[in-house]
């Protein structure tokens, strides 16, 4: 499994590698390039949501407003305004879930890879990057911790270019560089508990 997961990793750091002659159109025609302007037409600033479930067990959906998404050509998504407590939502360890979620609101950047362009909008690879707490102190103790996510993940464009909607799936917790937890040991265990849902509408101009 690991080997796999890590087989996923680079086919993706493959895929931007080729960003701008990227395949794949509605045709399904592998001669057909994606044209750079599609970079263009997605970027822009947007304002929305986040949801997410409580956890494994609890399976209550949350909603958190107010979240910012910054596109750029450059195929960069820089996403805040998600509360540090839904990233740390699947740590089983309390006192570290607990002062993570006490941490102010990270940066959540992620890269992308359009892949799919069709009369229902634009469909793309995504990569999410690792986030860092720093200096988190637990049992008298200061740690770094890092959350990591399973990739590759998706997002979409409507048609119009107006909404944009991501997915995320936490995948290991970190801790001072060493595997703390892995929240998928095994990839039929990627669901709802471990994915967050990231929903935007193009700001006004």
């Amino acid at each position: 499994m690991k080997k796999i997961k890590n087989l996923s990793k680079l086919m993706f750091a493959a895929l931007l590698a080729v960003l701008i002659s990227s395949c794949l159109n509605e045709d399904n025609d592998p001669q057909q390039k994606i044209d750079v302007k599609y970079y263009k037409y997605v970027s822009g600033n947007y304002t929305g949501k986040v949801e997410y479930f409580t956890g494994k067990d609890n399976k209550e959906r949350k909603t958190e407003e107010g979240v910012k998404i910054a596109v750029t050509p450059d195929s960069t998504m820089k996403i805040t305004g998600i509360p540090a407590a839904v990233f740390a939502k699947n740590i089983s360890d309390e006192k570290i879930r607990i002062a993570i979620n006490a941490q102010p609101n990270p940066e959540f950047s992620v890269r992308f890879l359009i892949y799919s362009i069709g009369s229902k909008g634009i469909s793309m690879f995504v990569q999410p990057l690792p986030i860092d707490f720093k200096g988190i102190m637990v049992d008298g103790k200061k740690h770094d911790y890092t959350i990591n996510f399973h990739v590759p993940s998706f997002a979409f464009s409507t048609p119009s270019y107006k909404n944009l909607s991501l997915t995320a799936f936490m995948g290991k917790l970190l801790e001072d560089g060493k595997e703390k937890e892995n929240f998928i040991p095994y990839s039929k265990d990627i669901n709802e508990s471990v994915t967050i849902y990231i929903d935007g509408n193009r700001d006004s101009k």
